[in-house]
């Protein structure tokens, strides 16, 4: 659900509401539970993830976001089936924020991440400090390249 996101999101709107919201989301949904042998669309983690993210994009267009960068994770080194949650999880999300109130730009960092196993720690999925540095560098191009914040 939202709650992970929410908390943070919350805490931060006593600073005021932002322009922009840079989030990623989606992985623990799959970690947290692989649904077993019937990992599909219809798996209830794949189904509350989804639900969780419009639920939060709907609070931000409520709050006044103007723009969203939804960034996802590249493939898991070494996890089969934690890559499988994960190749399940990003096209229903990619859809999810497609259709958001809020504009919601995309980034799957796929490409960022091939051939760079030391971008993720020992779990095959968490960003170290090179994969935080490839992951920001990309954000930033992708936003640039939109016109994001300007």
């Amino acid at each position: 659900g939202p709650s992970s996101i929410d908390g943070p999101y919350s805490s931060a709107l006593a600073d005021g509401v932002p322009r922009v919201v840079i989030m990623d989301g989606g992985a623990t949904d799959v970690l947290n539970d692989n649904c077993a042998d019937m990992l599909t669309a219809d798996c209830p983690a794949v189904r509350d993830a989804v639900a969780g993210a419009e639920q939060l994009f709907a609070r931000f267009a409520q709050d006044g976001v103007e723009q969203l960068v939804y960034f996802f994770y590249g493939d898991p080194v070494d996890n089969p089936s934690l890559k499988a949650g994960l190749d399940l999880l990003r096209p229903v999300l990619q859809n999810a924020c497609g259709r958001s109130p809020v504009p919601c730009h995309w980034l799957d960092l796929r490409p960022s991440f091939a051939n760079h196993p030391e971008y993720v720690g020992v779990d095959g999925l968490v960003f170290t400090d090179a994969g935080a540095s490839a992951a920001a560098t990309a954000t930033l191009n992708l936003m640039q390249q939109r016109c994001v914040a300007n």
